[in-house]
């Protein structure tokens, strides 16, 4: 039978009051508690920039960056006491930003509003090397560059605690604004459409790619061309449903060793049980209501284990 995911955690709250961006402006209430996992070189700073404006935002970009809310350096940096974070949190709905992998903060918000951006993964290596060159000091070439594992599939492994279908909704940076669009409607935003840390003085650009560079590309993050991919096909599907106003339903599964399928389903703006439909040769053979609750299903399991994700 097809199960319920893991029961969420609801409307968690934090807050940084010195972290607004702007006290001239007043910062209008959300609808719930977000989490925004910024991968590097796919349009974060743009959202987040746009948004802080709005809204109360926190932000995790590491021990030592500068844009680490106060807050975050002390439990999660200094204090090493996450759950006392998590508690902090609990004083006003906030979008939590930041460079980490989602699985850091995935427990402090209801997975349907976890957001992010992904790529074109030869477009994303490139502007993470030329980032890379202009502003952390990066000496070395750009076959060296590709040729690093901790280079490799940067968007799967910020990603890589859920099957892309079970996040609350992933963009893309190629229809940024239709992605914003999208958000803005789908969760009851207004954050405005912005560019920003758009590079400038490129020392490598996506045109100039040798064969033999793409083809390393390629070979090294297959992960992220999976995972672009699942997000584009997602895009194109939650985009016609929001125009038909359709319900949207999150769902993943795959076929067990006793040869059962097995998974999880839950509506995207609804607490409601799924109830699902089996059909083999487009003949119904079976219904299941999704009302049963399990733990969260971990695509790297898949992986692990051969087993197939469907979306």
């Amino acid at each position: 039978m097809l199960k319920k995911t893991f029961n969420f955690i609801k409307n968690k709250k934090f807050s940084d009051q010195s972290e607004k961006l702007s006290k001239l402006t007043p910062i209008k209430a959300l609808p719930h508690s977000f989490l925004f996992v910024h991968i590097p070189k796919t349009a974060g700073t743009s959202f987040r920039k746009s948004a802080e404006v709005k809204y109360s935002t926190v932000a995790d970009y590491g021990k030592e960056s500068i844009h680490t809310s106060g807050i975050v350096k002390e439990y999660c940096y200094k204090k090493q006491d996450m759950y006392a974070l998590k508690r902090s949190f609990d004083k006003e709905k906030s979008i939590l930003f930041g460079h980490f992998l989602c699985q850091k903060y995935i427990d402090f918000v209801d997975t349907r509003h976890i957001i992010s951006f992904v790529r074109d993964p030869f477009e994303q290596v490139v502007s993470h090397y030329n980032h890379s060159v202009r502003h952390l000091g990066y000496e070395g070439g750009f076959n060296d560059f590709i040729d690093m594992p901790k280079h490799y599939n940067i968007q799967s492994r910020y990603l890589n605690t859920l099957p892309a279908a079970l996040y609350g909704f992933i963009g893309s940076t190629t229809n940024y604004k239709e992605s914003l669009s999208f958000i803005n409607k789908r969760y009851g935003l207004d954050i405005d459409l912005k560019q920003d840390n758009v590079g400038q003085g490129k020392v490598q650009t996506r045109d100039s790619l040798t064969l033999m560079q793409c083809k390393k590309i390629e070979i090294n993050n297959s992960q992220d061309i999976i995972l672009h991919n699942q997000a584009k096909a997602l895009f194109a599907q939650q985009v016609t449903y929001q125009k038909n106003k359709q319900v949207w339903v999150h769902g993943c599964g795959h076929i067990n060793p006793n040869n059962l399928l097995v998974g999880c389903a839950y509506y995207g703006q609804s607490d409601e049980a799924v109830l699902l439909e089996l059909l083999i040769n487009n003949e119904l053979v079976n219904q299941a209501m999704a009302n049963e609750f399990t733990t969260y299903i971990l695509k790297q399991h898949y992986l692990d284990q051969g087993m197939s994700v469907f979306i």
